[in-house]
């Protein structure tokens, strides 16, 4: 799995826009889910901070959405790194 080759995918998935968007963007209902199994997995990790892990774990939880189709059309395990996501140990600042 590449940069480039998950790029790729989702451009297959969605497509490419033709300009860029110059007003405040809401969530998505799928967003807010995500958001929402972030914070899901800083509480569970008892992080006082939203960081990257938890932004990918809240990815990864989703079935239906974007990531799971392209980790599934480049040939990733969604669940296979969602196990690996919770064995990392965790930094945790004071």
């Amino acid at each position: 799995m590449t940069l480039e080759k998950c790029r790729l995918e989702v451009e297959l998935i969605i497509g490419r826009g033709q300009k860029t968007v110059n007003q405040e963007m809401t969530f998505t209902p799928r967003a807010k889910n995500v958001m929402e199994r972030a914070f899901e997995y800083m509480n569970r990790k008892k992080l006082n901070y939203l960081d990257e892990m938890a932004l990918l774990y809240g990815l990864l939880k989703d079935t239906e959405g974007m990531v799971a189709r392209v980790l599934s059309n480049v040939g990733v395990d969604r669940e296979e790194l969602l196990s690996g996501l919770w064995s990392l140990t965790t930094f945790k600042w004071n």
